[in-house]
């Protein structure tokens, strides 16, 4: 009988850690979703879908390097006009 009492005990304590864990990870997941949509709210504030961020952030990754191409361009013309003026 002293083996299933034990047995028993070992059980109930494995269910209540069960049961703290399990609250714990519902914290978890409620803060995260609370976090979740606090940020699409922020998205929404600044006109952007947060369901097509991927479709956003390819466009502002275009836009990046369409301005650095121009920036590059814009860099290696005025290199070249200074390397053409003659200071003696």
């Amino acid at each position: 009988m002293k083996d299933l009492d034990s047995r028993l005990q070992e059980q109930l304590s494995r269910r209540d850690r069960l049961k703290v864990d399990l609250e714990r990870k519902k914290g978890r997941l409620e803060e995260a979703e609370r976090r979740l949509k606090e940020l699409e709210d922020k998205c929404r504030e600044k006109k952007i879908d947060p369901e097509n961020l991927e479709e956003v952030v390819q466009k502002l990754e275009t836009r990046f390097e369409s301005s650095l191409e121009e920036l590059e361009k814009g860099l290696n013309d005025l290199e070249t006009k200074l390397l053409g003026i003659n200071v003696d």
